[in-house]
């Protein structure tokens, strides 16, 4: 089964299925009954689409987690296709090992791994977690690692993102979903999805684990929303259960002081009151907004809104809370939850984020505008208006810090009514991250959101930017599985770089490849139609006078440079999924979906036959392959051949990395044949799809499909 069509995943040895395309359990009769009465007592209020809320449909379904595949015992399928005489179906690979096989050190390498970078920020589903800290550094989130970010020397440390031990989980294990800072900057909270979620408490001078405390009640699926109060106390945070409920645990002894249903209506937003006398804190969400009392342990809901649905509140310093609503109002209430005040349309549009901060109110909306509100005049001032939809903002001094929905983080200097952009940092934001290609400077990505990124990691910061196809054209049928809302031709999951010439090829899902010059990456110098179906792997040939297509209709194409004429093609019983050059350029392996590995021999123009035995002892310029001889071992007890994605050699031939399934990469020494052990690096929170080295071996690059990050991670030896 292919992994455009699986969504599998483990967490820490569980297994768990979300809601979309599946039934939820059952509810309880008392909990249906006491819905019912509120639902009675309740005005109607207006229904709105997630589309007028500004909400992506990862927000609002759960990602479908199947079971992974019950373990082929001792991997059999594997290990019949090892051997001379191989007695396998005649369309799988054959692996036949080298005349003089090189050393194996089957131990864990001798090597360490650092996050060092990692580009992207989760803005396209979750809102209001983007913060400063007291020392001025900017906290916020991608895959499953908090990123303390230095905007002035542009470095990062990191929570997360460390060597995985599953005995002592002191990490997110899973997507984070939501984050908070205390009033003070000195601590960040942050909450994931899982069938235990864990909330952690780190310090956001350098990540410093402070506390963990996991959730145990039955189906939670994850922690949707958590907030510090004023005198940094205590912690609420809302799951994402049927019943949305709230909990609130203490910092002092690490326990849950108080846990309630919010009344199965879906919950946005969370605020702690600024009083450090007092334990009061709002949660809003669809056609309510609550307020808890965690002294009294009394729940009362906001009244006079007429049952708005709010996506985000925040407290003032005298005990008003601010709420923005999907109709565009912004609504303050005091703390009885009885509403002080209206401000009509603040927004054309839901209202996005709101912050009360050192004096100042800022609210932001689906207008794409950052306004501030003068509640005494009722009147808004626009601040700024963004290219696109600001999901997070938050104030320091002068500084305004504003996320967005396409993943940027933009940094501005206030000056009287005006924001003035200082600093940038983009990222993707839709469907899956797999396209990646690195050149000694830099590393290029595509993804299924119509975005050419260039990075330079050198100086860890983008270089260029451009879009796969300005024109929009038909989806296709059948086509690669994408939570993207773009048509295949505004897609891409491959990219490979000319050496040579300074080219970059770039697949698209509908098809076709695109060629253009690294340094002008927003110019398309030729277009190829190469096939009806998605292109998975591309390589230019180490000379530079070929490029090799693999395509998901089943066939190879072998391009000469710099014509792009088509020079041959052969066919594979299914997909391709992988290819490689020799390093003459003289053959080509290539491997499909249903592990059929075939050679082609340049000269010959032709399907060696005995490729596997004639290739035994060939030179591979790249190992892109998760199929050889060298690489055997990758698959230990349960690992099954559809579990791992990427996989790439180090330029010295020591390591060979992988990723795989369960948002892991990884690290073995090389060749890794059976009974290799291995190294495990967290951070991602989805399939790691691809893997590669920097040409001088110094850097490794990890991309997570659906988490949207691309990490880079420092190598010592």
């Amino acid at each position: 089964m292919c992994i455009r069509d699986r969504y599998q995943r483990r967490v820490h040895g569980d297994y768990y299925m979300g809601c979309t395309g599946a039934k939820d359990e059952p509810k309880k009769k008392e909990e249906k009954k006491s819905e019912e009465k509120e639902d009675a007592t309740a005005e109607k209020g207006v229904t709105y689409s997630p589309q007028e809320l500004g909400i992506d449909k990862e927000e609002t379904e759960y990602k479908k987690k199947e079971r992974p595949p019950e373990p082929m015992e001792d991997n059999a399928e594997l290990e019949q296709m090892q051997g001379e005489h191989a007695a396998v179906d005649k369309t799988k690979g054959v692996i036949i090992p080298p005349t003089n096989p090189p050393p194996i050190d089957l131990k864990a390498p001798k090597v360490s791994f650092v996050p060092h970078y990692v580009y992207g920020y989760r803005g396209y589903d979750c809102r209001q977690n983007l913060f400063f800290s007291d020392e001025g550094k900017l906290i916020y989130h991608i895959a499953a690692v908090g990123i303390i970010l230095d905007p002035e020397s542009n470095t990062q440390q990191f929570f997360g993102g460390k060597v995985y031990n599953p005995k002592a989980v002191d990490q997110h294990i899973d997507d984070i979903l939501c984050l908070g800072v205390s009033i003070d900057g000195k601590l960040a909270v942050s909450g994931e999805i899982g069938p235990k979620p864990s909330l952690f408490i780190w310090k956001t001078a350098n990540g410093e684990l402070v506390k963990k405390h996991t959730l145990t009640i039955k189906n939670p699926r994850g922690i949707k929303c958590c907030a510090f109060s004023a005198a940094g106390d205590y912690v609420a945070f809302v799951d994402k259960s049927d019943k949305f409920n709230i909990h609130v645990l203490s910092l002092s002894d690490g326990k849950i002081a108080w846990t309630e249903p919010t009344g199965g209506q879906e919950v946005y937003g969370i605020a702690w009151s600024k009083n450090k006398d007092e334990h009061l804190f709002a949660t809003c969400g669809d056609k309510h907004i609550t307020f808890w009392d965690v002294d009294t342990k009394k729940p009362h809901k906001g009244t006079g809104h007429g049952a708005q649905t709010f996506l985000s509140i925040s407290f003032d310093d005298k005990g008003v809370c601010y709420a923005g609503a999907a109709n565009g109002n912004l609504y303050s209430f005091d703390k009885s939850g009885k509403i002080v005040g209206t401000i009509e349309k603040a927004h054309a549009g839901a209202v996005q984020a709101v912050v009360w901060k050192e004096g100042k109110l800022i609210t932001a909306g689906m207008d794409m505008a950052v306004n501030e509100i003068n509640m005494s005049t009722k009147k808004a001032t626009k601040l700024a208006t963004l290219a696109s939809m600001p999901k997070a903002i938050d104030i320091q001094g002068n500084k305004v810090v504003i996320g967005d929905k396409s993943g940027n983080i933009t940094l501005f200097n206030r000056e009287g009514e005006q924001l003035n952009e200082t600093k940038k940092w983009i990222s993707h934001k839709e469907g899956e991250l797999w396209g990646i290609e690195v050149t000694d400077k830099e590393v290029i990505t595509t993804c299924d959101d119509n975005k050419i990124i260039v990075w330079d990691y050198n100086n860890r910061k983008d270089k260029a930017f451009a879009q796969i196809n300005e024109k929009a054209e038909a989806k296709l049928q059948g086509n690669a599985s994408t939570s993207s809302s773009l048509p295949d031709n505004q897609c891409s999951r491959a990219v490979c770089f000319n050496k040579q010439t300074n080219e970059i090829a770039i697949g698209t899902n509908s098809g076709e490849v695109q060629i253009r010059k690294i340094e002008d990456v927003k110019t398309t110098i030729k277009t190829i139609p190469c096939s009806k179906r998605w292109i998975e792997s591309m390589m230019y040939s180490p000379d530079g006078n070929f490029l090799a297509v693999g395509t998901h209709s089943n066939t190879v194409c072998i391009y000469k440079v710099p014509e792009y004429e088509l020079f041959k093609e052969y066919s594979h019983p299914s997909s391709i999924i992988g290819l490689d050059w020799n390093e003459d350029s003289k053959f080509i392996r290539s491997l499909d979906e249903g592990m059929g590995l075939i050679f082609w021999n340049m000269d010959a123009q032709k399907i060696d036959e005995n490729g596997p035995t004639n290739c035994k002892d060939t030179a591979w310029f790249s190992h892109n392959l998760k199929l050889s001889w060298h690489v055997m071992g990758v698959y230990p007890s349960g690992v099954q051949f559809s579990n791992v994605n990427g996989i790439a050699r180090s330029p010295d031939s020591a390591l060979v990395v992988t990723g795989d399934d369960w948002g892991l990469v990884n690290i073995y020494n090389y060749p890794a044949t059976k009974g290799a052990k291995c190294i495990q690096l967290r951070g991602h929170s989805e399939h790691v799809v691809r893997i590669r080295f920097s040409p001088s071996g110094e850097y490794l690059f990890s991309i997570g499909g659906q988490d949207k990050a691309l990490i880079l991670s420092l190598i010592h030896i």
